[in-house]
């Protein structure tokens, strides 16, 4: 068995969106977290919402990127998927993370 990765790009954007959390927490108007999970089912988890708030407050956002989905044989196989969409579904899970970020990041600048 090959040992799994992740394609430049994708850690590229990973590391974008650690940056982005920093930014929007130092902000000071919302606060996020960001979770990685990992055993065999590698994932980043970001959840957003307005400073003094919780998880369980209906203004927080949770967001799902499985970056185990790039090398889980089962899980492509099962929804029909190449390698190549399988990479795709995982840049697009991160880069809705990274645009929520931004928003929040532009929301919170003074007008």
């Amino acid at each position: 068995m090959s040992t799994p990765s992740i394609p430049s790009a994708t850690r590229f954007l990973m590391a974008r969106i650690q940056d982005l959390v920093l930014d929007l927490n130092l902000a000071g108007r919302h606060q996020a977290w960001l979770y990685i999970h990992g055993g065999d089912r590698l994932s980043y988890r970001l959840v957003t919402m307005p400073r003094g708030c919780t998880h369980t407050d209906p203004e927080a956002v949770g967001m799902d990127a499985w970056l185990s989905r790039l090398w889980d044989q089962d899980y492509m196989q099962r929804m029909g998927w190449s390698w190549q969409i399988a990479q795709q579904t995982v840049h697009a899970d991160l880069l809705n993370m990274a645009e929520r970020l931004e928003r929040l990041i532009e929301e919170g600048k003074p007008s």
